[in-house]
């Protein structure tokens, strides 16, 4: 029997393998609060690795969005441009596609560790994003190719950039993805999510952004002189 501010408590303390400690603790929960009745005067509190991991979410609650924020902020101050800021926050919801489906793969559970290795995808996939559309815009204002054309060049252009950038982040994180020793709990969802979502971030953002530049970037003055021109070759 210990002490804590006057209060005499006994620890019942537990280990959890093979499943997230919140949908163990939460079953737990339910099945003590319908099966033990506790005696007038005592209390049972939930602790440890679970009270950490709600006070983590609730921070994350509030990292999150202002990560995001500041994302679209500095996007703008890059491109000066609400509109291409907002082609690369469109395609942000893609990059996770990777690293769900490892998290599936390797039988994780989501986590706080990999809801930091969401946001450091987020991260690499901003910066692959930059890399594409600020190339896209210098070819389509000083090559004098067309729209489509410019799409095309600065793929081409940026494919070397791109795939150096995503395999040196997998490269670096594969061995922390792959470990098992102890700690590896911890490290591992992170570095899984990120190596996930780099193998496929090249194809999304050599292909799937483009296409998305394709039909919501250009303005409406870009989009009447493609009319015109249009119009003009008939």
């Amino acid at each position: 029997v210990y002490r804590e501010n006057s209060a005499r408590y006994v620890p019942v303390k537990f280990s959890v393998r093979g499943r997230d400690p919140q949908s163990a603790v939460l079953e737990a929960q339910a099945r003590i609060a319908a099966q033990v009745p506790l005696p007038p005067g005592y209390t049972l509190e939930w602790v440890g690795e679970f009270k950490n991991l709600e006070e983590a979410i609730a921070r994350l609650t509030v990292v999150v969005p202002l990560s995001l924020a500041l994302i679209a902020v500095l996007l703008y101050v890059q491109f000066n441009s609400v509109r291409d800021a907002a082609l690369i926050l469109a395609f942000l919801p893609f990059s996770c596609i990777g690293g769900v489906t490892a998290l599936e793969l390797m039988g994780l559970n989501f986590s706080v560790p990999a809801a930091i290795g969401f946001l450091a995808l987020f991260g690499i996939t901003v910066m692959e994003g930059i890399i594409f559309l600020s190339h896209f815009r210098h070819v389509l204002e000083h090559d004098g190719l067309g729209w489509r054309d410019s799409i095309d060049r600065a793929g081409q252009d940026r494919m070397r950039p791109v795939m150096m950038t995503c395999m040196a982040a997998m490269v670096g994180l594969l061995p922390m993805a792959a470990a098992t020793g102890i700690g590896s709990d911890l490290q591992k969802p992170l570095a899984v999510v990120v190596v996930g979502g780099t193998i496929l971030l090249p194809f999304i953002v050599l292909v799937l952004l483009p296409v998305i530049v394709d039909l919501f970037g250009r303005s409406r003055q870009e989009l009447r002189e493609a009319s015109a021109a249009f119009a003009g070759d008939d």
